[in-house]
């Protein structure tokens, strides 16, 4: 018998595959599309990569980062490091070039094949053979039942780079088991859970999430060809994680037809959920909805009301700091965490982690107010702040209220600073084919405040985003120029 996450006993998530491997051999652990495999074939998988990775004679507590591929093969793969006292790591294609920290802490890369070779120490392409172990396989010597060091470094983690490049922490097996016992708690995921997750475990809530269901003996189910909708439909989903902007857009698009799951719970992340989208998510979609504030480095924070207040969680203290570094409540200011079991420094990155950890707190970057102790409520992030004749707004929710505008997919807001040193609001809008700003520019208007309603509204082709849905201010602010340049070049 497995016992239940437990920061202070760190397991592997390879035991309990085990464990729900000799109880329910056949119950599904993951689905991918059409393809399914049980706790039984995902517990053999696990311990015949153990073998492979062995073959690399990695000292313990290495780092292998692997490339992102199909779900199944890649989660196999990490529970075997995991398994073998390795430290892992996850990259997509896309992030290459962006995961540079990663590859200069990895003793190993295990990439896929066709994809350009990382630069790394030593990289190995994951071939069909080397997956099958070659001809000649040695029987399993069980790799389930390591005990692991609460303090051990288990996995490697990138935060998503929202204004710069991204921040790369090791997360120990305490740290790791705590994260897992929040998603068990906090989202009520059991054996009967059926979970569909949309990202890759380069989203590290998307990780979590899923080991926490995994763990708990539930199916964890990806499904790239079908829209989230109809992949609920199809595998008879009872969770779904999705990133804010992905939930918008799903149901904006969500079908007449489509009949709301009973009990369904959906779990939102990368940003606020503005009120308006609650009240659709729960009439269309979903009978729960999960907001939380949190962080890479400190997970959950604050679990959050309809009205955009927060409970900040026992374990959790948060104040809020005016300018002279004191803490203040009922007014706004600059948040600061602290958790036993958040990161303290970022790998490699000496400026960085002293410019976001000081004196045992976490300076996330984010502002905030406490209405009263042991409440929060998230304004927005410091740097996205639009100062306009010393008034500061904070555009997150005016963002989301301007997409729920019709003929308006995405919207992102920022100021441009003129030449007499005062700002100019910009609203960037991706629009639905054959749509121009003047369809819409009445709407959106009527969408702002009014000191900023006078807002230029320029098109652009798309938003620069993390991978997990937030906006990138730096790329937007560049791509807005050019989209100005552009559109002063076509005027007559």
């Amino acid at each position: 018998m497995i016992v239940p996450a437990d920061p202070a006993k760190p397991t592997t998530t390879a035991s309990h595959v085990a464990a729900h491997a000799a109880t329910t051999p056949h119950a599904i652990a993951v689905v991918d599309g059409e393809q399914s495999w049980t706790f039984a074939e995902l517990s053999g998988e696990i311990d015949q990569l153990s073998q492979q990775l062995r073959k690399f004679s990695l000292n313990s507590r290495a780092t292998v980062a692997v490339e992102w591929d199909d779900p199944y093969t890649h989660w196999a793969i990490l529970l075997a490091l995991e398994s073998l006292g390795l430290t892992s790591a996850t990259f997509t294609k896309p992030e290459v070039s962006q995961s540079q920290a990663i590859f200069d802490q990895a003793d190993l890369v295990l990439s896929m094949p066709g994809s350009p070779p990382p630069p790394a120490k030593q990289v190995h392409v994951i071939s069909p053979t080397w997956l099958k172990g070659g001809e000649n396989q040695t029987a399993s010597e069980g790799v389930a039942n390591l005990v692991q060091e609460a303090g051990y470094p288990v996995r490697i983690i990138q935060g998503t780079g929202t204004t710069g490049s991204p921040k790369t922490m090791l997360i120990t097996a305490r740290a790791q088991e705590y994260r897992i016992l929040q998603n068990l708690k906090r989202m009520n995921i059991g054996a009967e859970t059926r979970y569909l997750l949309e990202m890759a475990f380069n989203v590290a809530v998307e990780f979590y999430i899923a080991t926490a269901c995994l763990r708990a003996g539930g199916t964890c189910i990806w499904d790239r060809s079908r829209r989230v909708p109809d992949a609920i439909t199809h595998h008879g989903a009872t969770h779904a994680a999705l990133f804010v902007g992905s939930l918008a857009q799903n149901i904006r698009h969500l079908p007449t037809s489509f009949t709301k799951p009973a009990g369904f719970t959906i779990r939102s992340f990368g940003g606020p959920l503005i009120a308006e989208l609650r009240t659709k998510t729960l009439a269309r979609l979903a009978d729960t909805v999960i907001e939380s504030y949190g962080t890479n480095e400190v997970p959950a924070v604050a679990d959050m009301a309809p009205d955009g207040t927060g409970d900040i969680l026992s374990d959790v203290s948060v104040e809020i700091i005016d300018e002279d570094d004191n803490p203040v409540i009922g007014v706004a200011g600059t948040i600061r965490i602290q958790s036993p079991y958040m990161v303290t420094q970022y790998l490699n990155d000496p400026s960085a982690s002293q410019e976001r950890f000081r004196d045992g707190w976490f300076y996330p970057g984010d502002y905030g107010v406490m209405p009263e102790p042991g409440k929060l409520q998230v304004l927005g992030r410091t740097d996205d702040l639009l100062n306009i004749h010393g008034i500061k707004l904070h555009p997150a929710n005016l963002e989301a209220q301007v997409a729920e505008i019709d003929d308006v997919a995405e919207a992102a807001i920022t100021s441009l600073t003129q030449t007499d040193g005062g700002s100019h609001v910009c609203v960037c809008l991706v629009l639905e084919p054959d749509r121009k700003p003047a369809d819409v520019i009445e709407a959106v208007s009527a969408a702002l405040p009014p000191i900023i309603s006078e807002a230029s509204v320029i098109q652009v082709t798309l938003i620069p985003k993390t991978k997990n849905g937030k906006i990138q201010r730096r790329k937007l602010d560049e791509l807005l120029l050019e989209a100005i340049l552009s559109q002063a070049d076509d005027a007559p």
